[in-house]
């Protein structure tokens, strides 16, 4: 299970992005572990 901080409504396209980059990194790890 992957988990990102709250709220997303309030944070930039760049903040976003930062986000996503880290959740995926996160969601390739559990899925090659």
């Amino acid at each position: 299970m992957v988990f990102v901080p709250h709220p997303i409504q309030d944070r930039t396209d760049e903040e976003l992005r930062k986000l996503a980059d880290e959740a995926f990194e996160q969601i390739v790890k559990s899925l090659t572990s």
